[in-house]
């Protein structure tokens, strides 16, 4: 790309939504100017602070955020200008999250009057429940209705329905290829007194298969036992380790999209925090092809208050660029519960708490029946001091979804810990089998250690130690990821240099 258009494209911005700030253009012109001149490599916080925003020569950026305060106005700035004035401009600056040098891209050529669709995920067609009760009392229609309706809460399903097959319609490969959809969900409903019966399929379009199926019999008003086969069906499906998302399985060719949202769900399963870079790149990827798609937005926030917490980086910049993330996602999709999530999670680690608890009550009023969110929004509320709140939705999400990965537990059993329950946290320690996530046998171990079983609780940390080889070496930073509550801390690390002492 010719500088000239580069620089055109910054005047631009300047004269758009940087126009009344003098600050944020500033800083976009010094890097544009740095990067164009071929040092954008180079670029660091103290020179920009120096060079654009006239802080002294003392000037530290580990004391003094400023830089990174307006990295994130910029970004935002460009968010907006180039979601409204400047969607028709030629050529683009993006600032990268993380770095300072911007990109510069070409905005995507339209052929037709209306912008090629944002991708949402997998799709799910709805077939017309089979009503197989008695003539004149039909609640298959409405109870199809009421899927497809909870089914379209869930951010990353594309629901299509409901679908009324023709004769010889309704084989799931057809329906897959014409949708263009992976999965149909099919079945029937029987009304008999006060009981009503249900069999529910969803079914991989791709081979034919049925991928899970259950059979339901709700008792009950027939708006009660509609809502209760709805409930047992919807957030197994639709969660971030449900139904949908295992049978699609890891991405098997290069991201897209919809391969960045599937390596985003994979990794939900067993928290593998080695896999937080290659999910990044993916996301990050997906957003340069795609970046006002909202739903990515949002979970590259999610991933990246993940990689916040787990140290990977400097911590408090890593919240920082995750909350202006989260904040372009519901800028473009006020109603992104997985971006009030992200936002939530990164107000806790800065400190914010009362706009961390407010935005896990919009969390739970967007998303109430989704466990991934209640299970989010629960860890948020109790590592905030609000346990009993925060534990009542960590017990919803797995009611909802029983399903979901078992290292959940810990938080139950951190729980238990917390008030003394030492056998009840056992007991929770004891249902979490997650390979290679070590704070199974670490709540089991200090578990055993209050109630004195010191051999057993020995042989739990020399596993936990396997699995995690840094606590043997530094207790403290091994306990510094993402769901070990900050208050209980000092008193479990007692606890493990008691059983067996840290070298």
């Amino acid at each position: 790309m010719e500088d000239a258009e580069a620089r055109r494209a910054l005047e631009r911005v300047l004269a758009g939504p940087l126009r009344r700030s003098a600050r944020g253009a500033a800083f976009l012109r010094y890097v544009v100017d740095e990067s164009l001149a071929g040092r954008g490599s180079a670029l660091r916080e103290r020179a920009i602070g120096v060079a654009a925003l006239g802080r002294g020569e003392d000037f530290d950026p580990r004391l003094d955020p400023a830089v990174r305060v307006q990295a994130r106005r910029v970004r935002a700035a460009l968010t907006r200008h180039y979601a409204g004035a400047g969607a028709a401009d030629p050529v683009r600056i993006i600032l990268p999250v993380g770095g300072y040098a911007p990109v510069f891209t070409r905005a995507p050529v339209r052929t037709g009057p209306t912008p090629e669709p944002l991708t949402r995920g997998p799709g799910v067609v709805v077939l017309a429940l089979e009503d197989l009760g008695p003539a004149g009392e039909p609640i298959a229609p409405w109870l199809t209705e009421l899927l497809v309706a909870e089914l379209s809460r869930f951010p990353g399903l594309r629901v299509i329905g409901p679908v009324r097959p023709g004769a010889g319609a309704a084989d799931p490969r057809t329906l897959g290829a014409g949708h263009g959809a992976e999965f149909v969900l099919v079945g029937s409903v029987r009304p008999q007194d006060d009981v009503l019966h249900a069999v529910i399929r969803l079914v991989d379009t791709r081979s034919g298969a049925t991928v899970w199926s259950r059979a339901l019999r709700e008792q009950g008003t027939r708006a009660e036992a509609a809502a209760a086969v709805v409930r047992a069906v919807v957030p197994r499906l639709g969660d971030h380790y449900g139904v949908v998302a295992r049978a699609l399985g890891p991405p098997r060719r290069s991201p897209g999209a919809l391969e960045a949202m599937q390596a985003y769900w994979a990794i939900h399963a067993d928290l593998d925090p080695t896999r937080l870079e290659p999910v990044t790149a993916a996301l990050q990827a997906a957003l340069g092809r795609e970046p006002d798609n909202a739903l990515l937005l949002a979970m590259l926030a999610d991933i990246t208050m993940w990689a916040a917490e787990e140290g990977l980086g400097d911590r408090p910049r890593t919240a920082e660029e995750a909350e202006d993330l989260a904040r372009r996602a519901i800028a473009l999709d006020p109603a992104n519960a997985l971006a009030h999530v992200a936002l939530a999670w990164s107000m806790r680690i800065q400190g914010r708490d009362e706009e961390c608890r407010a935005l896990c009550a919009r969390v739970v009023e967007l998303g109430p029946d989704h466990p991934y969110h209640l299970l989010a929004a629960g860890i948020d509320l109790a590592y905030t001091g609000c346990w009993d709140e925060g534990i009542a939705l960590v017990r919803r999400s797995l009611r909802l979804n029983p399903d979901r990965p078992d290292w959940i537990r810990v938080v139950l059993a951190f729980d238990h810990l917390r008030r003394d329950e030492d056998e009840l946290a056992l007991a929770e320690g004891r249902r979490v089998h997650t390979p290679s996530f070590a704070l199974g046998p670490v709540v089991r171990a200090v578990a055993l250690a209050r109630l004195g079983r010191h051999d057993e609780a020995r042989r739990e940390l020399d596993a936990a130690r396997v699995l995690a080889p840094v606590l043997g070496r530094d207790p403290a930073q091994a306990l510094a990821g993402v769901l070990v509550p900050p208050e209980l801390r000092p008193r479990i690390l007692a606890d493990l240099a008691a059983i067996r002492p840290p070298g």
